[in-house]
């Protein structure tokens, strides 16, 4: 993955001059996180998981699922952000190379920070109610919706009349809210307000799901 980053850095730092060829780059970005993000929903169909010293140890302690939940989450955030290291890396080399000011770089991580946490309530909600409910519709709504995430990066082999990167994917709103901090550009009012949404969206849905006592659903994750 770190030769990926390398190539895609390059690619962005070498077009970085050329704000329209730039902006060619939101489609295949878009079109990553996408796919990327279509996995994350295929992952919680195995419904919540953790591992087997959680519930020898924390299931059996005073702490309540609800802050069990809120320090998973948390944790998983702070090891995305630190481990997932090809696009740190990726905004490593870009920042560097341009020279970007420092308005640009809050700007692309806090967008970046945003969809990550985004991505995290997402996925442990769907997983807790995966597990609680056997929901051919619950199923079904989510099948769809990583067919619909798919189609972005299938449009990359297989030319479609839609532009995706136009439509308001999560995925998409990230690609040109990080393109447009390395052109210099403000950050548009439909990506803030887009990924604000979405965000809120997510809590909503958590919200919902700490209300359900996960630990005697949570399947066992072997070390």
């Amino acid at each position: 993955m770190a030769p990926a980053a390398f190539g895609i850095s390059t690619l962005i730092i070498e077009s970085a001059n050329d704000t329209l060829n730039l902006n060619n780059y939101v489609n295949i970005l878009s079109a990553i996180l996408s796919a990327f993000t279509a996995l994350i929903l295929i992952s919680t169909y195995r419904g919540f998981t953790a591992y087997e010293y959680e519930q020898n140890f924390i299931f059996t302690s005073p702490i309540n699922p609800t802050k069990f939940l809120a320090a998973n989450i948390l944790a998983d955030l702070t090891a995305f952000l630190l481990f997932f290291y090809p696009a740190p890396l990726l905004l490593g080399i870009v920042t560097i190379s341009l020279n970007l000011p420092a308005v640009s770089v809050l700007s692309m991580i806090l967008s970046f920070s945003i969809f990550v946490l985004f991505l995290i309530l997402l996925k442990t909600s769907l997983s807790i109610f995966m597990s609680f409910y056997e929901s051919i519709w619950l199923k079904s709504t989510v099948m769809f919706t990583v067919a619909g995430l798919l189609l972005p990066i299938i449009s990359l082999f297989i030319p479609s009349p839609l532009s995706y990167n136009n439509l308001p994917y999560p995925s998409s709103l990230l690609a040109q809210s990080m393109i447009d901090a390395i052109v210099g550009e403000s950050p548009k009012t439909y990506t803030v307000f887009g990924l604000a949404v979405y965000l809120l969206a997510a809590l909503m849905l958590f919200h919902l799901s700490v209300k359900k006592n996960v630990f005697q659903v949570a399947s066992t994750v072997p070390l």
